[in-house]
């Protein structure tokens, strides 16, 4: 729908550079993207039933954002934090980068 666009659109402009998931206010989100509370659940509920948002256990207004959809970072330097400098990602980057 249109709701959920404009929502995924508000994602992509406050998701943390280098973070994959984001708070995400129903006062503060519906205001900016102009839609009536009950059009920011139904535009939530298709994000999450379309797997582009993930609802954090335990945190009501955190979400996970699906990286196939949207990563705004550098994908080498999260592949090095999560798995170090030796990971063979890593390494193949930098025998690609030599030649």
């Amino acid at each position: 729908t249109p709701a959920a666009l404009k929502l995924f659109m508000y994602v992509v402009r406050h998701l943390p550079r280098g973070k994959d998931y984001l708070e995400i206010s129903k006062d503060k989100a519906s205001k900016e993207i102009k839609v009536q509370k009950s059009a920011f659940y139904k535009a939530k509920d298709e994000l999450i039933s379309a797997k582009i948002l993930i609802k954090r256990k335990g945190r009501s207004k955190i979400y996970w954002v699906n990286p196939h959809f949207l990563f705004k970072g550098k994908r080498p330097d999260t592949i090095r934090e999560a798995y170090g400098e030796d990971s063979v990602i890593i390494q193949s980057r930098k025998e690609y980068s030599s030649k």
